[in-house]
């Protein structure tokens, strides 16, 4: 762990670095060509038109998981209160392992009723030479869906697949991640 702290602190200056050479190489340019216009003589305005390119490489620090937890039950509160239950086991196990309250953000919660076709037991006519009559029926709630999306930025990005099995084991079944990412890209875009 020590060796890739070093490695990241090594490429950080080596880019730093870098950035100083390229900058001071066009300011000495800029500044020739500046007075090179001046010794002409003439009394023309002139522009100078600089482009650049930069790239900068550095190792994920973070990682992103995302998970939902959905239950069906006969009422919207029976199905809420099942997803609670889950919900609580996964945040403290989440905060057990260390991750910080500040990095738990829930992202959707829904609730939503689910339908079952149920047919008219009436007697129908029969089907004639113009096809058969509708069907009679109509759709009824037969019960209720809750979820809730849940977003943990890990900050150990080491410890993402230990989160995502624990997150496992407590009984959330949808997890999406890991997406590794830059915890402070602007601090990666700035050379000063």
């Amino acid at each position: 762990m020590d060796n890739l702290i070093k490695e990241k602190s090594n490429l950080l200056k080596a880019l730093f670095v870098l950035a100083i050479i390229g900058s001071v190489y066009f300011a000495v340019r800029a500044l020739a060509e500046i007075r090179s216009y001046g010794r002409m003589g003439s009394s023309e305005v002139s522009t100078i038109t600089l482009s650049g390119h930069g790239e900068v490489m550095a190792v994920p620090d973070i990682a992103n998981i995302s998970f939902t937890i959905s239950k069906d039950a006969k009422t919207a509160k029976e199905a809420q209160d099942a997803v609670a239950v889950v919900e609580k086991k996964a945040l403290d196990f989440l905060k057990g392992s260390g991750v910080a309250e500040k990095d738990i953000k829930t992202s959707n919660a829904s609730v939503y009723p689910k339908y079952e076709y149920k047919y008219e037991t009436q007697m129908m006519a029969p089907c004639n030479e113009f096809g058969c009559p509708p069907d009679r029926g109509k759709n009824v709630i037969n019960g209720y869906t809750a979820s809730e999306t849940v977003v943990v930025k890990v900050r150990n990005a080491d410890d993402a697949g230990n989160i995502m099995q624990g997150l496992g084991s407590v009984g959330v079944g949808q997890i999406n991640g890991p997406d590794f990412a830059i915890d402070n890209e602007d601090g990666l875009k700035d050379c000063d």
